[in-house]
Parts: C-alpha cells; structure tokens; sequence
C-alpha cells in the first residue's frame, strides 16, 4: 500500500464519519470526529510531504 493510498483511505474515512457526525448530531459522535481528525493531522504532519499534506486536506 502506497502513500497515496493511504491518503485516499483516510480521506474516504474522514468523510464518511463527517457525513455521520452531520446526520446525526450525537455529541459523542462530534468529539470521537474531532480526536480522529486531530490524530489524521498529526500523522500527516509527521510521516508525509508537503505535496502529500495538501493533497490530503484539498479531499
């Protein structure tokens, strides 16, 4: 699995729990999305390139 995928993967990923968290306005829900977008950001700082890094957010 190669970068890119893996920035695919986590985008649809994200998405999809924003699209939950949007529907059924659990306050739950909204904290679990803001933790798994926290850690997302944090891992892409650390493993990927800039190029990838802005890939990622423009999805």
């Amino acid at each position: 699995m190669g970068v890119d995928t893996l920035v695919e993967l986590t985008s649809m990923l994200l998405r999809r729990i924003r699209q939950l968290d949007n529907k059924l306005k659990d306050p739950d829900l909204t904290r679990v999305n803001e933790k798994i977008n926290q850690k997302a950001f944090e891992i892409l700082e650390k493993y990927l390139t800039t190029d990838l890094q802005y890939k990622f957010i423009k999805s």
